[in-house]
């Protein structure tokens, strides 16, 4: 099957590709993305597909994440598809947001009303998978899925089903188990019908009930202030369901607690774009000392949410408060400016030599001088309480309140 290259982007090193076909599986012309790293004009590269969720295209992911530095740093490609088929005129699918156009939900619909177009199980699993490995630098034996809510649905229900192509999986918020809340049901109901029986062949619960394949290898993370985890996502029965059938340990299923901080959104970002290249295990990337202790209880085994809640707040409320002790410690103006070590103040003064005349290298001296002695004067302590945007802000400031206080002694 050929396909149209539309753009083609610069990106860390890489490129970002879009591509267009004509889709048997769907009967209409699709698009999605590639990230291709530099390596890839080498040798074949790993490669992720990324699965989006409810409304989302096959844009999302490759314009907000930022994934592609990641990426980029690793080797690895990513592979970004849109999540239903679009262009096709079918009475009722774009009535609401969760069903229908951008809600294609990864499944093969056998309602006859649905059934000519939606197969995005099939489209992901048979036909893009195809056009990817026949057609782009891909390592066929290193290939993984992951996903964010309905897409996090679609990658571990995609993996379970077909380990071999897929060799692990992660998912940030899926919907856990479909057949039981209202998302799912609406969305089977209308493209599987009434029978709920076969409805399981696409819940993510059910599947690893019957699953009788090799250790798994699989990262879930969610908020715990998630609008949608108790009543849509239910990843308590998920991680009930892993325990029921000892398989706790191959699903690490984290609890996040309130707003990711900087270095957990780094952390965060890493696991949801690459994962480590020998794994491919999109969640089990630098997984740091403090975030495995986080996710253990005082006996070294696995936390329940309660004790991840508790660890995640205490975590959180240390960060707070050293970074608000960061912020309102003064620092003196003199360590601020002064050059860190004698070579840089000397080099600067050679470098300053070497491009003036003698008045001007002269001033220049006396210049740094003044700013020396003014350095070196105290900090007022009322200043370290003053909301300080900029190290330019902080020496206006000073100096303001200086000429304020000449012109009162006056």
């Amino acid at each position: 099957m050929s396909i149209k290259e539309v753009s083609r982007n610069k990106c860390f090193g890489g490129y970002v590709v879009k591509y267009e076909h004509g889709s048997d599986e769907l009967n209409c012309d699709m698009k999605f993305n590639v990230f291709l790293p530099q390596q890839a004009t080498e040798t074949k590269v790993p490669a992720v597909f990324f699965l989006s969720g409810l409304t989302c295209t096959e844009d999302n992911f490759i314009h907000k994440s930022g994934a592609m530095a990641e990426a980029a740093k690793h080797g690895i490609a990513l592979i970004t598809p849109d999540t239903s088929p679009r262009g096709v005129s079918i009475e009722g699918d774009s009535n609401s947001w969760d069903f229908g156009t951008g809600a294609g939900f990864y499944v093969d619909a056998t309602e006859e009303k649905w059934s000519k177009h939606y197969r995005m199980y099939s489209y992901i699993v048979k036909e893009l998978y195809s056009i990817v490995m026949e057609q782009l630098p891909i390592d066929e034996s290193r290939v993984s899925v992951m996903g964010h809510s309905m897409g996090g649905h679609g990658a571990l229900t995609i993996h379970i089903k077909n380990p071999s192509k897929f060799k692990t999986a992660s998912a940030f918020s899926p919907i856990a188990n479909p057949i039981n809340c209202p998302w799912g049901q609406k969305a089977f109901s209308n493209y599987l019908g009434s029978d709920k029986e076969s409805w399981k062949q696409y819940d993510t619960v059910e599947l690893l009930k019957t699953y009788k394949n090799e250790r798994m290898n699989i990262l879930v993370d969610v908020g715990t202030a998630d609008g949608f985890l108790e009543k849509e996502l239910l990843i308590d029965e998920l991680k009930n369901t892993t325990q029921e059938l000892g398989r706790e340990s191959e699903w690490n299923i984290r609890y996040q607690d309130e707003r990711l901080d900087d270095d957990e959104d780094e952390q965060a970002l890493s696991s949801y774009s690459t994962g480590r290249p020998d794994r491919l295990g999109l969640g089990a990337k630098f997984l740091s000392h403090n975030d495995a202790m986080r996710h253990t209880n005082n006996n070294g085994g696995m936390a329940s949410k309660e004790e991840l809640q508790l660890k995640n707040k205490i975590l959180n409320q240390n960060r707070r408060a050293a970074i608000h002790r960061e912020i309102n410690t003064p620092t003196p103006i003199g360590k601020r400016f002064r050059p860190q070590d004698k070579n840089d103040s000397e080099s600067d003064d050679d470098e300053e030599e070497s491009r003036s005349t003698t008045v001007g290298t002269k001033q220049s001296k006396s210049k740094k001088k003044k700013i020396a002695v003014e350095s070196s004067k105290p900090v007022p302590q009322n200043i370290g309480k003053k909301k300080i945007g900029s190290q330019g802000d902080f020496l206006s400031m000073y100096l303001s309140e200086r000429a304020g206080k000449k012109k009162n002694k006056k």
